[in-house]
């Protein structure tokens, strides 16, 4: 056998050891480290990809992996729903491994097939009727908007939007803003783990503590989280946690998770709207279980995914963390020294729990650029066909809680495969750009 037919055949036979030992041989590998691991990603030649922030790159033998799957999949179709313990309908296995990663218990937790959807399984299936109200922040996703915009029209809930700061400076002034935004109405807070278009990095734990206390729900956007750091969901407290497998976590497109604490028994009776199983809830199935059974499934890419994490975790967690925010912290040092301080809209290195892996600023010392979409989309387009580097561009609402324009930015994600000379060359390009 060759040595990639070894490695799908021990996957396969249930070996769940192999993926974990080529993170390992690679992150132990001495100085060139990572060098090693980004060798197990193959883009296009020539390209910089620093937008991991929008979708991560499948490593290549996971793309074996996945094809492997599909055609194990197609050779018995009937068989791998009902009988594959890694392909079939209930994914216990792939749940398992996946719960492991982010600090579950299998039992709590759904594989999906992105954010948008976890978010929306639990806000249209909450029992919540006003009047309530909903707090969540000026600077969420539009996953996070279209479900809440929906569930306040059904059932007479207010949405209150909370401005934080841009950029932020510190956990409590974010604690203070939600704490200062509660109201005995107040029946859920709904935040991002991690600010898309700014990279704020929120205060997780705090605010779920802060919400147990006042017997309120808790709703995370953990899109960007899984795969960049070192999380653990048990720890946090969320009492909903939903997150994809495609960005960071580097897995397949069209996967994702969603955790539900407490799940086997959750108090608040999430009623499974995407579900062929949802009268059975508390006959025998959880909530996620119900959940999880949406008739068929991506079987091969969600086994895909739980190897893909196993992946990272030889790796190593922390290790991965640790290099993501140097590569973050470099990147905020070459925008700073060229176009000073208020050139960020990220927390600086100097707020350190708050940063991450997204890095978004402004490209010049002139504040009106901020306010020039065409312009600051045009040097990311032009970033793209003239140097080979993909950034993002994007916009956020101002400090002034949304009444005046959005402010725009060039938002860099740093991953696992990226490298100080990278960071060098988009500089370069964007000195002779802007």
């Amino acid at each position: 056998m060759t040595s990639l037919a070894n490695f799908l055949a021990s996957l396969f036979d249930g070996d769940a050891m192999e993926t974990t030992r080529m993170g390992k041989r690679a992150a132990d590998a001495g100085e060139g480290r990572w060098r090693d691991i980004a060798s197990a990603f193959h883009f296009k030649p020539g390209l910089i990809y620093l937008n991991s922030g929008s979708e991560g790159s499948l490593p290549v033998e996971m793309q074996a992996l996945l094809a492997a799957s599909m055609k194990r999949w197609a050779s018995s179709p009937s068989q791998a729903f009902f009988d594959d313990v890694n392909l079939d309908s209930k994914q216990v296995a792939n749940r398992r491994r996946v719960a492991q990663f982010v600090g579950a218990d299998p039992a709590d937790l759904v594989l999906t097939d992105n954010t948008t959807m976890g978010l929306a399984m639990v806000l249209l299936g909450l029992p919540l009727n006003g009047p309530c109200e909903i707090i969540t922040t000026q600077q969420d996703h539009f996953s996070m908007y279209s479900p809440l915009y929906v569930l306040s029209r059904r059932h007479d809930i207010k949405i209150i939007k909370v401005s934080l700061p841009v950029p932020a400076r510190s956990s409590e002034d974010v604690i203070r803003i939600f704490r200062q935004a509660i109201t005995p109405r107040t029946r859920a807070l709904c935040f991002s783990h991690i600010n898309y278009a700014v990279g704020l990095r929120m205060p997780v734990r705090e605010l779920c503590a802060l919400a147990r206390e006042r017997n309120i729900l808790t709703l995370v956007d953990g899109a960007h989280a899984p795969g960049m750091l070192d999380i653990n969901l048990r720890e946090l407290g969320p009492d909903f946690y939903a997150a994809s497998g495609h960005k960071w976590l580097n897995g397949p497109p069209g996967t994702g998770m969603l955790y539900i604490r407490h799940a086997q028994a959750n108090p608040w009776h999430l009623q499974a709207i995407v579900s062929e199983r949802a009268m059975d809830v508390g006959d025998g199935l959880t909530i996620a279980d119900a959940l999880q059974a949406r008739a068929n499934l991506n079987g091969p890419a969600f086994y895909t995914l739980a190897r893909t994490a196993e992946f990272f975790e030889g790796i190593g967690k922390a290790a991965i963390e640790q290099r993501i925010l140097t590569l973050s912290a470099e990147v905020e040092r070459s925008a700073v020294a060229r176009w000073g301080r208020d050139c960020l809209l990220s927390p600086s290195s100097q707020a350190a729990a708050l940063r991450c892996g997204l890095t978004a600023f402004v490209p010049s010392r002139n504040g009106a650029l901020a306010y020039d979409a065409a312009r600051m989309q045009q040097i990311a387009q032009r970033l793209c066909d003239q140097a080979g580097i993909w950034v993002l561009c994007t916009a956020t609402p101002g400090p002034d809680g949304g009444r005046g324009p959005q402010i725009n930015a060039l938002r860099v994600s740093t991953h696992i495969y990226n490298f100080p000379d990278q960071i060098d060359r988009l500089f370069a390009a964007l000195d002779e750009l802007v």
